[in-house]
């Protein structure tokens, strides 16, 4: 492994130094660095996890090197082990089997029609985003919000979940809109199990896996509580994105209109980033600054506004 391999691929020097262990233990190509480094880039997952998920090693392999290299001199044989228990915990947090399958109706063009004009403005959108996010082991949070009723956020919330599914990497799509939830129609799917239920009951959450698409989970909003602004604000939830922060790459909120309800900021502010959606013809000039103005509270960064035309 030369430097010219660090210099293209820079990184953590621990991390660099356990990529180089492993090369070496496990008797890969020189290449083997740069493709490691390039698919933690682009996919924000560890060292170890890279390793797996292209077939580089097996667990048991991993494990052993673990057992080998536990000596007090190795420093990067604790960064191993921190990676294999990290791992563990991930995949025992919230890491649920689907129960129930959705299906996305006809609304969400993208999931039907691959050529078609708001396909092409969605992938366009997908990759602008995605070109925002910088590289981390954790996934990317984001709330979809919009400052009144019928400014299709929500369509657009699901429409860019699928667009991010479709990069390959495991997505959650959460319907945090408790008030007026839209996304099990949008998916056909029942609604009696879902978010309201995940937060009030302390059980794993009723999961939807999306068909002919993989990567895609869906949470819906659950039976609609008498408390929906109180739920979200709970210790309880922060949790449930905290754990789904170690199991997806990507989550997506859908939320209620920030010009009726606070529940969008509550989101906000745990998702730490923000999509504004706003509809030509329809979002009043009026409604979009008080949008801004409530949104400054949260400090979430906001990564750009949609304009929708469909």
């Amino acid at each position: 492994m030369t430097a010219e391999s660090y210099k293209a691929n820079p990184g953590g020097a621990r991390e660099r130094e356990a990529i180089a262990m492993l090369v070496e233990r496990l008797h890969l190509p020189p290449d083997a660095v740069l493709q490691i480094q390039d698919a933690m880039r682009r996919t924000g997952m560890g060292v170890l996890e890279v390793v797996l998920s292209l077939k580089l090693a097996t667990p048991d392999q991993i494990a052993d090197i673990a057992k080998k290299e536990r000596r007090p001199e190795v420093e990067n044989a604790g960064l191993i082990e921190a990676a294999m228990r990290k791992m563990a915990l991930r995949r025992s947090f919230d890491m649920v089997e689907p129960q129930g399958e959705a299906v996305p109706g006809d609304h969400l063009v993208y999931a039907h029609d691959a050529y078609a004009a708001r396909s092409e403005k969605m992938r366009a959108l997908r990759t602008e985003l995605a070109l925002r996010f910088p590289p981390s082991n954790q996934a990317t949070t984001m709330a979809v919000i919009s400052a009144a009723h019928g400014d299709g956020r929500s369509q657009l919330a699901a429409e860019l979940a699928i667009a991010f599914a479709q990069f390959g990497k495991p997505t959650l799509l959460v319907d945090a809109d408790m008030r007026s939830p839209s996304q099990h129609v949008l998916f056909k799917c029942k609604n009696e199990m879902g978010l309201s239920q995940a937060i009030t009951s302390d059980e794993r959450p009723f999961m939807h896996s999306v068909r002919d698409n993989p990567h895609l989970t869906l949470l819906t909003a659950g039976t609609k509580p008498a408390n929906p602004l109180e739920l979200l604000a709970t210790r309880r939830f922060e949790m449930l994105i905290n754990g789904w922060r170690q199991n997806y790459a990507y989550v997506i909120f859908d939320t209620p209109p920030v010009t009726d309800y606070a529940d969008a900021l509550t989101v906000s502010t745990l998702a730490y980033r923000v999509l504004l959606v706003a509809r030509t013809s329809k979002t009043m000039l009026k409604e979009a600054k008080e949008m801004l103005r409530r949104l400054s509270i949260t400090q979430s960064e906001i990564l750009g506004s949609v304009i929708n035309h469909f």
